[in-house]
C-alpha cells in the first residue's frame, strides 16, 4: 500500500508539474528610474548612452536596422517643467514610423497579443 501511495504522488506532482509549467515569451527588460529618454530630449549625452544602451539590451540591437519597437507613451501635453520623452528617441536619430511606432495606454491596450504584430524584441 505505500508504494501505491508514494506512486500516486509522484503521479499527481508529474501531472501538476506539466500543467503549469509552459514556456513564456518575455523578453529582456530595462527598468530605471533615471529617465533617460527625458534627459536625451533636453540634450544630455550620457543619457542618450543610457538610452540606446537600454534599447541595444532589449531588443537585441535590432532596434536601428530596420526592426521597429514599440514605444508607449501619453499623448497629452506634458505639464510645466516636463517634456515629451519621445523627444529622446529623435535626440538618438530615430524616427517615429522607421524604428518605432507609437501608442499611449488606450492604444496598447487595443494590440493583439501575438507575435504578428512586427515588433523586434530580443529573444527570451
Amino acid at each position: 500500500m505505500p508504494r501505491i501511495m508514494s506512486l500516486a504522488r509522484v503521479s499527481l506532482l508529474l501531472v501538476a508539474f506539466a500543467l503549469l509549467a509552459t514556456r513564456t515569451q518575455a523578453g529582456p527588460i530595462f527598468l530605471t528610474g533615471h529617465d533617460p529618454d527625458f534627459h536625451s530630449a533636453v540634450g544630455s549625452p550620457g543619457a542618450q548612452n543610457l538610452l540606446t544602451a537600454g534599447l541595444q539590451f532589449v531588443t537585441g540591437n535590432t532596434y536601428n536596422s530596420g526592426t521597429k519597437f514599440l514605444w508607449v507613451e501619453s499623448f497629452l501635453a506634458p505639464t510645466g517643467g516636463h517634456v515629451v520623452g519621445e523627444g529622446g528617441l529623435t535626440a538618438i536619430g530615430l524616427t517615429l514610423g522607421t524604428h518605432y511606432d507609437w501608442v499611449n495606454a488606450a492604444g496598447f491596450a487595443g494590440i493583439p497579443r501575438e507575435p504578428s504584430t512586427g515588433w523586434g524584441c530580443a529573444p527570451s
